[in-house]
C-alpha cells in the first residue's frame, strides 16, 4: 500500500521570531479549538497547492480562514494541542526538515509561529503524534521522517527539548514509521507505537516506546508485525486505549493491557458481518484511513475504515471508494452493525465518479458542537470534503465542504488532508 494520502489537518510556512512567553490558562484548550470557545474546528489542507483551510465551528456563519506555507512538504501531517496551556490549541504542520506550530488565539489561528527543525528529509505521512509521554501536563510532539523519528518534550510553556533516535538502531533505511500515541497500560503516560513500512526481508516488526516519569523509554519490539495506518482508541471500554492498525492485509486490532496491547483480531472486507466485499481484480486497501470516536454514545471507542479504492464486487471497475463504520462494545470491536458508505448512498450531498478517492481521509469530530460527533471523509479526486452523521447506528448524509466553498483550487486535491 504505497498511497500518498495523509490524515491531517492545517498546514504552515516558516518561523517567525519567538514570542514573549504566554500565561498558563487554568484550562487548557482541547485539540483543535483554535479560538478557545469549547468547539473544535475543522482543519483541511492541500499540500500540493501549500494551502491550508480552517472552518470554525459552533457559529451561525462559520468563518473561514486561509494560510499559506513555503516549505517542501508542507502539510503533509498535522496534530493539535494546547502546547503553551494558554486556552487556545496550537497547530503543529509537518514539512521538509521542520515541524511548524501554529499558535491559536481568541481569533483562532494567528500569525505566532514556533520552527522546531528536525533536521530530516520530509516528514512521514501520518508523520505527527501527540500525547504527554512523561504525564506532568504538557503535551508533548513526535515527528517521524523515514527511519528516525524526533521527540520534542514540551518543558512548560510550550518550550520545546529536542531529541532524535532511530528505532531500529542500525537497521534498514527504507523503513518510514508512522507514529500512534495512546495510553496502552493506563498509567495515565502516552505510549508511542512506531508503525513500519518498507525494509527488506518482509514486514518490519512494530516498535514501541512506554512513557515514564523520566519521558519516553528506548523503543523495543514488540513481536508484532502489520500495519502501516494507525489510530487508538478505548474500543471496549476498559480504560485502556486499543491500537488499531490497517495495511494490505486488512484492519488488525490489538487490545490494551498492562503490558502494551495484545496481538488482536483481524479484519478484511472480506470478514463475516462487514458490508460489501472486495471486486475481483482489484487492489485491497480497506483500512488505507483510519479514524476512532464515540458516534452512538455507549462509552467506547468507534471505527471508521476508509477504502479509497473500493470497488463494486464482480465488476473490477474504478470505483470513489467506501467508508465503513464498526462499533465498539464490550468485548471490542464488532462488525454487528456495521454500515458502509459510499458517494452513492442515499443521502451523500455528491455524486460518485471513478477514482474520487472517498474515504482517503478521516477524522471524527463534533463541529455542530452539539454533543453528536459527525464523520469527516475526504474525497480529493473531486476536490471535497464531507461531514457525516450517525443517527441510531444509521450513517446519513450531511453537508460537503467544497473547494468552491473554501476558496481552494480544486487542482490541489482539497480533501486529501483533513484534522483528526
Amino acid at each position: 500500500m504505497k498511497r500518498t494520502l495523509v490524515v491531517t489537518g492545517v498546514m504552515l510556512a516558516s518561523a517567525l521570531a519567538s514570542p514573549a512567553a504566554h500565561a498558563a490558562a487554568k484550562k487548557p484548550a482541547k485539540a483543535y479549538d483554535f479560538d478557545g470557545n469549547g468547539k473544535p474546528d475543522l482543519a483541511l489542507g492541500a499540500p500540493g497547492a501549500k494551502i491550508v483551510a480552517v472552518v470554525y465551528s459552533g457559529r451561525k456563519k462559520k468563518r473561514k480562514r486561509q494560510v499559506t506555507g513555503g516549505r517542501a512538504g508542507f502539510g503533509t501531517s498535522l496534530a493539535s494541542a494546547d502546547f503553551d496551556r494558554d486556552g487556545y490549541a496550537d497547530l503543529a504542520v509537518a514539512g521538509r526538515g521542520a515541524v511548524t506550530v501554529v499558535h491559536g488565539s481568541k481569533s483562532g489561528l494567528g500569525k505566532r509561529r514556533k520552527t522546531l527543525k528536525t533536521s530530516g528529509g520530509t516528514l512521514t505521512r501520518r508523520g505527527l503524534a501527540v500525547g504527554d509521554f512523561d504525564g506532568d501536563g504538557d503535551p508533548d510532539l513526535v515527528a517521524t521522517a523515514g527511519p528516525r523519528y524526533w521527540l520534542f518534550e514540551n518543558e512548560g510553556g510550550g518550550r520545546f527539548h529536542r531529541t532524535g533516535t532511530t528505532p531500529g538502531g542500525t537497521g534498514p533505511t527504507v523503513i518510514t514509521y508512522a507514529p500512534v500515541a495512546g495510553d496502552f497500560n493506563r498509567d495515565k503516560r502516552t505510549d508511542l507505537v512506531l508503525l513500519p513500512d518498507g525494509g527488506p526481508g518482509g514486514e518490519p516488526e512494530i516498535m514501541i516506546a512506554m512513557g515514564s516519569a523520566k519521558g519516553l523509554k528506548a523503543p523495543a519490539g514488540t513481536g508484532l508485525r502489520g500495519g502501516v495506518v494507525g489510530a487508538a482508541g478505548d474500543l471496549d471500554g476498559d480504560g485502556h486505549a486499543d491500537l488499531v492498525r490497517g495495511g494490505p492485509a486488512g484492519i488488525q486490532v490489538g487490545y490494551g493491557g498492562r503490558n502494551g496491547f495484545s496481538a488482536g483480531r483481524v479484519l478484511t472486507q472480506d470478514s463475516p458481518g462487514i458490508p460489501g466485499r472486495t471486486a475481483a481484480g482489484t487492489a485491497e486497501n480497506f483500512g488505507d484511513a483510519l479514524a476512532v470516536g464515540d458516534l452512538d454514545h455507549d462509552g467506547r471507542a468507534d471505527l471508521v475504515v476508509g477504502d479509497p479504492d473500493d470497488a463494486a464486487a464482480g465488476t473490477g471497475a474504478p470505483s470513489p471508494g467506501s467508508v465503513t463504520v464498526l462499533f465498539g462494545s464490550r468485548s471490542g470491536l464488532t462488525a454487528t452493525g456495521a454500515r458502509r458508505l459510499t458517494l452513492d448512498s442515499h443521502g451523500v450531498p455528491a455524486r460518485a465518479m471513478a477514482r474520487d478517492g472517498f474515504g482517503s481521509a478521516l477524522a471524527v469530530l463534533d463541529l455542530a458542537a452539539d454533543g453528536r460527533p459527525e464523520i469527516i471523509a475526504g474525497a480529493p479526486g473531486i476536490g471535497q470534503v464531507l461531514t457525516l452523521r450517525l443517527t441510531k447506528r444509521r450513517v446519513t448524509g450531511g453537508s460537503a465542504l467544497t473547494a468552491r466553498f473554501l476558496t481552494l483550487p480544486t487542482s490541489s486535491r482539497y480533501g486529501t488532508v483533513v484534522a483528526r
